[in-house]
């Protein structure tokens, strides 16, 4: 364990060379792999078929948009006072929820029930398995003859999409450009193929770690990342009084401080990921009355979180596969903590060794120092 280091001058980390980038290797990295996905535009992609004419748009509230974005296409322009009005954006990540609601949609945080649409849009995820569970839920939303509409960039494995659903549906149309490739399929009547309702299933949330509940596309969904595993091995004993769980995901560190922080009063879990959050909600119960429990649906790097209210903040900040934004995010994390903290309040917190949140962390408190290190990651305790 290493002592406490002092707070660091703002004025000093501005004139330093390495605060211009503290990870210059790592940042160069993440902006050649960003320079190459630029111009792939995979909602672009989507609607290229109700733009040449070749798939009408849907009547008004009559489409459905599975993990919707605000898209410049979609949002201004001749035709986005349309869209607006024929799409039921669904998107449970509160940020993206956030922006479609500014850019005036329907948004919804969840599937909504009892509606045969006649168009459904769906953008594919990073995870397989968590996309062909969506594919299989807005194919079920539409009525017989309501065409499906997915699309991806290439380098995301639309292709290998394509290819499952061709198997289970029969042929498809598909168009490729701005380096993403969409297809389309038109539903047929009859039941649902088996395929499609065990892709459905599989997607549901169920016991995939221990006795936790997860879901596929949520960040350490099928086992513990050793990050958090880490910072619970030693999480300080005086844990006590107000507690915030910031980034809680499906909430294993929450889990785990009601084991072992009996003083506790008031935990708060936040987590921008609904679907994460409603598992948090099974993970994360306790039948202590003198401790209150809350879920709060939010994004900590937005603002409006409440100010000096918290004894203690724990995290494992979320990260991108774009290790630039990886950085960013987790820097605007810690800035919240230190916001919501009271004065002599201790923010516990894992983090990567590449990601350089050290001068950050200098920044916003006065003490800091690092608890442990160990399989490429540290944890670092810091008090306001």
């Amino acid at each position: 364990m290493s002592g406490w280091c002092g707070r660091v001058k703002k004025e000093r980390l501005r004139s330093s060379p390495l605060a211009v980038d503290e990870c210059f290797p790592l940042a160069l990295s993440a902006r050649r792999r960003q320079s190459k996905k630029m111009n792939a535009d995979p909602i672009q992609t989507l609607l290229l078929p109700f733009e040449t004419g070749e798939a009408p748009m849907p009547a008004p509230g009559r489409g459905l948009f599975l993990r919707a974005e605000a898209h410049p296409a979609l949002a201004y322009g001749e035709t986005a006072a349309r869209w607006k009005e024929a799409l039921i954006a669904v998107q449970s990540f509160k940020p993206a929820f956030d922006r479609l609601q500014a850019a005036g949609f329907d948004a919804l945080p969840a599937m909504p029930d009892d509606r045969d649409f006649d168009v459904a849009l769906v953008r594919i995820t990073k995870h397989k398995q968590e996309t062909l569970g969506l594919l299989a839920q807005a194919y079920a939303a539409l009525a017989p003859g309501g065409r499906l509409h997915v699309a991806g960039a290439k380098d995301e494995g639309i292709e290998s999409i394509e290819k499952r659903l061709k198997s289970v549906l029969g042929p498809v149309s598909s168009v490729s450009k701005y380096h993403a490739r969409a297809v389309t399929i038109e539903k047929q009547g009859g039941p649902m193929p088996d395929e499609l309702a065990a892709w459905a299933d599989a997607a549901l949330p169920r016991a995939h770690v221990e006795r936790f509940v997860t879901a596929p596309g949520m960040f350490s969904f099928d086992k513990v990342d050793k990050g958090s595993r880490l910072l619970v091995e030693h999480l300080p004993k005086d844990i006590k009084g107000r507690v915030a769980d910031f980034g809680a995901g499906w909430g294993y560190l929450s889990s785990a401080m009601l084991g072992a922080c009996p003083y506790m009063r008031r935990l708060d879990l936040y987590e921008a990921e609904a679907m994460a959050l409603d598992c948090a909600r099974h993970n994360v119960a306790s039948n202590r009355e003198d401790l209150e429990i809350t879920f709060n649906w939010a994004d900590v790097t937005a603002g409006g979180m409440p100010a000096k209210r918290y004894d203690f903040i724990v995290m494992n900040p979320p990260f991108h596969s774009d290790k630039a934004q990886q950085a960013s995010l987790g820097q605007e994390f810690i800035k919240a903590a230190a916001k919501a903290l009271k004065p002599g309040g201790r923010l516990i917190m894992v983090a990567n060794l590449m990601l350089p949140y050290d001068r950050t962390i200098a920044a916003e408190f006065d003490l800091h120092r690092t608890l442990v290190q160990a399989d490429g990651f540290k944890v670092i305790e810091a008090r306001r």
